[in-house]
């Protein structure tokens, strides 16, 4: 498994982090209640389904991740300067990009009837607080602290993977949120990369 410099990955994330929370800012945040609940074809989430469903994992990895935060500063637990993958964080990281569906669990399928405004200012105060929590990352080791997947408690990431795994996740559906835009009319430009190969 490579090893990537910790602080280079922590910059790069805040760096994907601050251009999806800029695409939902310049693109979505202004459309109408409508626009943003019509699913684009049988089957297909909407822009709000899409965001409602990043909003449930960030309703609980953003606070794990703090509590886990808290915990090491207490400890005083350093940051080192190189970061190693877990295969199992790897593993799930890379799998964001496949263009393959995937089964969503159902805990984390959205509703068709959402309130749409407050869906899309929860996910950009999340995107807000993930940025905090980067910078808090920046003092802590992102290899020794472990955290639980929503699946089962049984199944635990770095911390580090944690992160990249949730940003690659938000990555993946930002591209869906795109398409199904672009199908409803929309003029959208922006690109979303993938995941950034240096994570």
């Amino acid at each position: 498994m490579p090893s990537y410099s910790s602080k280079s990955l922590l910059q790069q994330l805040k760096t994907d982090v601050i251009d999806v929370l800029e695409a939902v800012q310049k693109n979505y945040a202004h459309l109408p209640e409508n626009m943003l609940l019509m699913q684009p074809a049988a089957g297909k989430w909407s822009i709000a389904q899409a965001l409602e469903h990043m909003n449930t994992y960030g309703r609980y990895y953003l606070l794990a991740i703090e509590k886990t935060i808290d915990k090491a500063a207490l400890l005083n637990n350093k940051n080192t300067a190189s970061f190693v993958p877990g295969w199992l964080g790897d593993y799930f990281t890379k799998m964001m990009l496949k263009p393959a569906k995937m089964k969503t669990p159902a805990k984390h399928i959205p509703p068709a009837k959402l309130n749409a405004k407050e869906v899309v200012e929860e996910f950009m105060e999340q995107q807000r607080y993930l940025l905090l929590l980067l910078s808090k990352a920046e003092n802590i080791d992102l290899g020794k602290w472990r955290i639980a997947i929503t699946l089962t408690k049984l199944i635990k990431l770095k911390l580090g993977d944690t992160f990249r795994f949730l940003i690659a996740h938000e990555q993946r559906h930002m591209i869906q949120i795109k398409n199904a835009a672009i199908a409803l009319g929309e003029n959208i430009t922006y690109t979303i990369p993938a995941i950034h190969p240096a994570i």
